[in-house]
């Protein structure tokens, strides 16, 4: 009976452990598990902004809510398999997933938008992105911008920036998702060497990153910067298709946004 009760305190004290490294490295994925006791899915105004290659989109007809207006861009000759009603463009295959959505911010920048917007890749089948999709669908409306993996950890910061220079950039980038995958997976430079010249740029300076580009935002955030900017972003990822500053991009969204704190 003592030694159950041991193993019982050292299994929790763990779980602590792991939590409070969790929350250090990724805060808003914590916070969004905490924010499920009060769920807002189906109670705030969303759009959704699919950028679609290949994937199978029969997600869309089961995890996204039932008041969304859906927008889908797809860069293949593939329709759509998903049967709710949805708005459709096909848009050519370059630039990655930024390059749709920032396609989408630049058409609709003078157009009505609903209060949320989020933008998804079309991968959410995979388990780690449909968990995070699932957090974020249940928090719309409680932040201006919301991301589960945003963080500000000097550590992970650190670790994404070696991967990506010394991996990456070396050895090419291939989609996770393997109906996207290309016989050829190397990166493609345009512009900049390098990610502190990207932000020179752009006059950012990044202190929180975000990864998966799944971000659920406050529609105000998009019209905090000229739609000049949207076009100079758009236009040094629309020249290939599997572009390094897309990366650079992906990352950078909160402080595109303009947020200067969490």
């Amino acid at each position: 009976m003592i030694k159950n009760i041991s193993i019982t305190k050292k299994a929790i004290f763990v779980i602590l452990l792991l939590l409070i490294i969790l929350y250090i490295c990724y805060p808003y994925f914590l916070i969004n598990i905490a924010g499920l006791v009060n769920s807002t899915k189906n109670k705030e105004p969303l759009d959704v902004v699919i950028a679609h290659y290949k994937e199978d989109l029969s997600w869309v007809d089961t995890d996204l809510p039932s008041n969304c207006r859906i927008f889908i861009y797809t860069k293949s000759d593939q329709k759509p398999n998903c049967k709710r009603k949805y708005i459709h463009e096909y848009l050519p295959n370059v630039g990655r997933d930024i390059n749709t959505h920032l396609h989408h911010i630049i058409k609709y920048y003078d157009k009505p938008m609903n209060e949320n917007i989020i933008f998804l890749p079309g991968s959410c089948d995979l388990l780690y992105k449909k968990i995070n999709l699932y957090l974020l669908i249940h928090n719309i409306g409680k932040y201006d911008f919301n991301n589960c993996t945003l963080t500000n950890s000097y550590f992970f910061k650190k670790i994404f920036d070696f991967t990506l220079d010394n991996y990456y950039i070396k050895y090419g980038y291939c989609s996770t998702n393997k109906n996207n995958r290309h016989k050829n997976c190397r990166l493609i430079k345009y512009k900049f060497e390098n990610y502190d010249e990207f932000k020179k740029y752009f006059g950012l300076q990044v202190d929180y990153y975000s990864y998966w580009n799944m971000n659920l935002i406050k529609s105000k955030l998009i019209h905090k910067r000229e739609k000049e900017y949207y076009i100079k972003l758009y236009n040094v990822v629309n020249n290939a298709d599997n572009v390094l500053n897309a990366h650079f991009i992906e990352k950078s969204w909160y402080s595109i946004f303009r947020l200067n704190e969490l």
